[in-house]
């Protein structure tokens, strides 16, 4: 397309303007309103030239008088009764009201609505009703919806059964813009077809990733050197981290063993098996160059990696494992809990347990998950297929190419608004509290990992090796051989429903 409608863009020139007369106040200690603090035009205009210069700006590529006459585009997504703070937050806001992330949303849809001509809705369905409903709906012929989230935990069946329409088939989605990621574009297709991906739309997914919280005045305490740096230096590995919180415990209530109320290296869950490996640069499935999928975990570093971790989760007097404790003793947000009390040097975390510790005294900051050693290039982080769902676009919508101009309006918008919102205010100045943890964020989010064998769980080996945790069985090389079998058939079942796709 040679025509461009450029969508509002959000433009930070008041920050800058601020700066440039914040600048000149410093000058000599001068009082204000003395003549040394007032910024002159000159260096006005120059602000304003510099903001001009690197103002961040996107737009989707939308034909000239593009008007699609008030058609309502409808999202579907999840929820889940019991995790009300999950409840979607980035698809439609009511009203604005104050708060940075739903004036986001809010203008974003303004935006695109006023320069397109269409009403933007959003509806939610539980758990156990969204893909019975999507399914039924499609099977009807049924166009219901416009684009829908099904968790990635309930969504493989959906996947593979023909009700999604392949994303590399619609003409007017670009996956070359930088507002998809294209981690999941390239790690979600299956025989060269995508039915689902994340994008700027959405935060849920940014909530479901991987990483990592240190007490910061415990950190000093135990005098650890500047972790941020660490991480920079790419020198943050698994065995160095291990190292900095073994003989970190503290018995505080003096009963002899470690329990609810003493002090931990690290608190944690049975979900570090899976985030450990994959920050490793490990994969349950890989795919080969016809983009089919295959079992890549059996091998000799996998092995050492599963090992490391197994000593991890063994340490019991420095690891503390949610998932071990009674449940009528211990509550799911007990191990959050205990961090926010100042109970634990480091912390297991996806990226939403950052809100939840809002109200905490205790002074923290985020890491990605650790590498395998200084040699591996790259941090990378789990999306939780428990947490998060992604964005598929039932084959029943009646315009395919009417969606994808829309999808792309947004998602440019919502790079533009919506994303800063989440980074700039919500993670890196309402949540954290260091702008190093801002920094660290970027890190998390580059590389950022989808794996199939987590979201189909072929032979329910991924399952299988998450679960590890809890038990004292840690022979992975015999059961990564019982395994092999059924993970390999398991992936054929469904490749071959892919082939029979469009």
């Amino acid at each position: 397309m040679n025509t461009k409608k450029h969508l509002l863009t959000w433009i930070a020139l008041t920050a800058v303007i601020c700066s440039a007369l914040a600048a000149c106040g410093e000058e000599g200690g001068q009082n204000p309103g003395s003549p040394a603090q007032t910024a002159s035009s000159a260096e006005i205009t120059a602000a304003e030239t510099e903001a001009e210069e690197t103002k961040l700006v996107y737009a989707a590529d939308i034909p000239e008088g593009t008007d699609f006459g008030g058609y309502n585009f409808r999202f579907l997504h999840w929820y889940h009764d019991s995790w009300q703070e999950r409840i979607n937050k980035d698809l439609v806001a009511e009203e604005m009201n104050g708060e940075t992330l739903n004036d986001a949303v809010y203008t974003r849809n303004m935006n695109v609505s006023e320069a397109l001509n269409i009403n933007i809705t959003s509806e939610l369905m539980g758990l156990g009703e969204i893909a019975t409903a999507v399914n039924k709906a499609v099977s009807a012929g049924e166009d219901a919806w416009d684009a829908v989230y099904i968790r990635l935990y309930e969504v493989p069946s959906s996947l593979s059964s023909g009700i999604f329409m392949n994303y590399f088939n619609i003409p007017t989605i670009d996956f070359e813009n930088p507002w998809w990621d294209h981690n999941s574009v390239d790690q979600l297709s299956i025989d060269h077809k995508l039915f689902l991906v994340a994008s700027d739309i959405n935060i849920i997914d940014k909530n479901a990733t991987a990483g990592l919280a240190f007490n910061k005045q415990m950190a000093v305490d135990y005098s650890l050197p500047d972790l941020y740096q660490t991480v920079r230096d790419g020198k943050w590995t698994m065995d160095y981290m291990m190292s900095l919180y073994q003989n970190a415990s503290r018995d505080i209530d003096g009963d002899g063993k470690m329990g609810l109320d003493d002090i931990y290296g690290f608190l944690s869950k049975n979900d570090a098996m899976t985030f450990f490996f994959h920050g490793s640069g490990g994969r349950f499935i890989s795919k080969d160059s016809e983009d089919i999928p295959y079992f890549s975990f059996p091998g000799e570093k996998n092995f050492t990696v599963t090992q490391k971790l197994f000593d991890m989760f063994s340490d019991e007097n420095n690891f503390f494992n949610q998932h071990v404790w009674d449940t009528s003793v211990v509550t799911d947000a007990m191990y959050t809990q205990m961090f926010a009390n100042g109970q634990g040097l480091f912390f297991l975390l996806r990226l939403d347990d950052i809100e939840f510790m809002r109200s905490s005294d205790t002074d923290f900051g985020v890491l990605p998950i650790t590498k395998y050693d200084e040699t591996q290039s790259d941090y990378y982080s789990t999306v939780s297929q428990h947490t998060t769902g992604l964005m598929s676009i039932p084959i029943t919508v009646s315009d395919m190419e009417r969606d994808g101009l829309i999808l792309e309006a947004l998602a440019a918008e919502s790079k533009n608004l919506v994303q800063p919102a989440y980074y700039e205010i919500n993670m890196t100045t309402k949540y954290t509290r260091d702008t190093e943890s801002g920094e660290m964020l970027e890190l998390i989010m580059a590389n950022r990992v989808y794996d199939l064998g987590c979201i189909y769980s072929f032979g329910d080996f991924a399952n299988q090796y998450q679960n590890m945790g809890s038990g004292k069985k840690n022979d992975i090389a015999s059961m990564t051989a019982k395994s092999e079998s059924k993970v390999a058939k398991a992936i054929d079942k469904v490749v071959a429903k892919y082939a029979d796709l469009g």
